[in-house]
């Protein structure tokens, strides 16, 4: 199987030495923000992004058991032939033949032959939770900054409602003692999703949407204030909580200063939505 990777764009060359390392987490927040930024406008650095986190979560599914001796030097063998006498006992690591990118479509190939071509590629789900308090980080370290500012709920719904493919619930007008003031479109684990910030002064709660299918959620272990249930979770300083309605998840992070307000009348769902004028 040939793993096919996206085509580069030769003027994004700076941009694509990031990329690794923003799909990793290890980027300092300007240099997130700025990738993110650039991805916003870039098809062909995000689809990049889209392929090397389809293989980095494939590299993680087969790290669960270690490589037997000698593997890579056996696929190195079937792929570039053998090497001339008298090298055939060196580890050339800085040789370059095997780069990440190698690496990761070698493991995403292996993978998929193993299974006899049914592996999935997105086995290793990426945590909600983790991958929403990272964004949350990087937001604020980029003053946060919304796509479209208006404390109109119906305007935000209709904005939102025109960039992604699913449908957009009402949108709650306040989360406890926070008031919704803007919406930005995010890309967090292989999906476009909506991201609403709610307001309280200078702290800020964001609540982020997205469609459920494909991920792996926790389980509900708390029933919130307005009887929805939810999981609740508490990393890096803040708190977390992710609920579902019909086929969408709802995830709500704060500071840990700040969750207990959010958490004061939180919750969307089906039987439980009213109008805007009564959620004010």
């Amino acid at each position: 199987m040939t793993i096919g990777l996206p085509r580069q764009d030769p003027a994004c060359t700076v941009w694509q030495q990031r990329l690794e390392g923003y799909v990793d987490a290890e980027l300092e927040p300007h240099d997130a923000v700025a990738v993110r930024e650039h991805l916003r406008n870039c098809p062909s650095c995000l689809a990049e992004v889209k392929t090397l986190t389809d293989m980095s979560q494939a590299m993680r599914a087969l790290s669960v058991e270690g490589a037997p001796l000698g593997l890579w030097d056996r696929i190195e063998a079937r792929l570039v032939g053998p090497r001339p006498a008298g090298e055939a006992a060196q580890r050339r690591p800085s040789d370059g033949w095997l780069t990440r990118r190698a690496a990761l479509g070698l493991a995403a190939g292996v993978a998929t032959a193993l299974a006899g071509g049914s592996y999935a590629l997105l086995s290793g789900r990426p945590s909600v939770v983790d991958a929403s308090v990272d964004d949350f980080i990087t937001y604020r370290a980029r003053g946060w900054t919304v796509d479209y500012a208006t404390r109109d709920a119906r305007s935000l719904a209709a904005w939102a409602q025109a960039r992604v493919g699913f449908a957009v619930p009402e949108i709650k007008k306040r989360f406890g003692a926070f008031e919704v003031g803007g919406v930005r479109l995010c890309w967090l684990l292989n999906r476009r999703l909506v991201g609403l910030t709610y307001a309280n002064g200078e702290d800020r709660a964001v609540v982020y949407l997205m469609e459920a299918q494909g991920l792996a959620l926790p389980a509900a272990d708390r029933t919130l204030p307005d009887g929805a249930r939810a999981s609740v979770h508490h990393k890096n300083g803040h708190g977390v909580a992710v609920w579902t309605d019909s086929d969408l998840v709802f995830v709500l992070v704060a500071a840990e200063k700040d969750f207990s307000r959010a958490l004061e009348r939180t919750g969307q769902r089906a039987g439980n939505r009213q109008s805007n004028s009564d959620m004010s």
